[in-house]
């Protein structure tokens, strides 16, 4: 998911806008889940987006990035270790042979 820049005016009259809108924190956040390996690596994936992200046409949201679950993959290795060859035995990562 690419990363949106945003100016401090915009993300400030945002702010403004929910702040005299009272509404709630759980319009104004997308909610992420992490994802976390036995390499030490994790990955944030999109759970769902909150109320202006799901109406906007690029889906971009100018509020926090809430974590909400964070799951351990027991007995699995990321994506990017198991490309480079990387494997797991027993609880033990290997290197890729030579």
């Amino acid at each position: 998911m690419p990363q949106v820049c945003l100016f401090a005016a915009n993300r400030t009259v945002f702010v403004l806008i929910v702040g005299l809108l009272n509404l709630p924190s759980a319009l104004t956040m997308c909610d992420y889940d992490e994802f976390r390996f036995e390499c030490n690596h994790s990955v944030c994936r999109l759970k769902s987006y909150c109320h202006f992200a799901r109406n906007d046409p690029n889906h971009i949201c100018l509020g926090v990035k809430k974590l909400r679950e964070s799951w351990l993959q027991t007995g699995q290795l990321c994506d990017n270790c198991i490309e480079k060859g990387f494997r797991l035995i027993n609880g033990k990562i290997y290197p890729p042979p030579r």
